[in-house]
């Protein structure tokens, strides 16, 4: 396990540590500030992913892992705000790793609403200048479903949809 990924388990990611700077403080920096909003606490009965989504809100987006940025991304929460940041850690290393898989934050970005890549196309621009030189070796351990999506990125700028299972209607 590399030392990165053992820094997030041991508390970086995923919402464990998660600093909560109180009911009334909004942290400079945070989607909550960026955005203007706040949310209310969850219901005592959310799940932990609501919970989670909840309290990195209040974090710096300077801040967040990878592990929290896949997980922010995946729920289509502050996406204006999260994919320069997102980007950036994957110029750097395409095959970022959160607590899935290698690449499942490149998997989070791809399966975003095309619109939302075509509002920013200088960000799909610097995505596709990173993982075109990789582009002989779809990455180490990414799921066949992501694979294609990195190709069709590649190939048009935009991520199709994952192909459909066998039998699938």
């Amino acid at each position: 396990m590399s030392r990165d990924r053992r820094d997030r388990r041991s508390g970086a990611g995923a919402g464990a540590g998660v600093a909560d700077p109180g009911a009334d403080a909004i942290a400079p920096g945070s989607l909550e500030a960026l955005e203007g909003v706040r949310w209310p606490a969850p219901p005592a009965d959310a799940t932990r992913l609501i919970a989670t989504a909840h309290a990195l809100r209040r974090r710096p987006v300077a801040d967040l892992a990878v592990e929290d940025l896949r997980l922010l991304i995946g729920q289509g929460i502050g996406l204006p705000h999260l994919l320069p940041r997102a980007v950036d850690l994957l110029c750097r290393d395409p095959w970022a790793e959160g607590d899935l898989y290698p690449g499942d934050l490149l998997a989070a970005v791809l399966r975003c609403e095309p619109d939302v890549r075509t509002e920013r196309p200088d960000l799909a621009a610097r995505l596709a200048a990173a993982l075109r030189p990789r582009a002989a070796g779809p990455g180490p351990g990414l799921p066949e479903g992501e694979r294609h999506r990195v190709e069709a990125f590649l190939a048009t700028g935009r991520a199709a949809a994952p192909a459909p299972a066998p039998g699938a209607l």
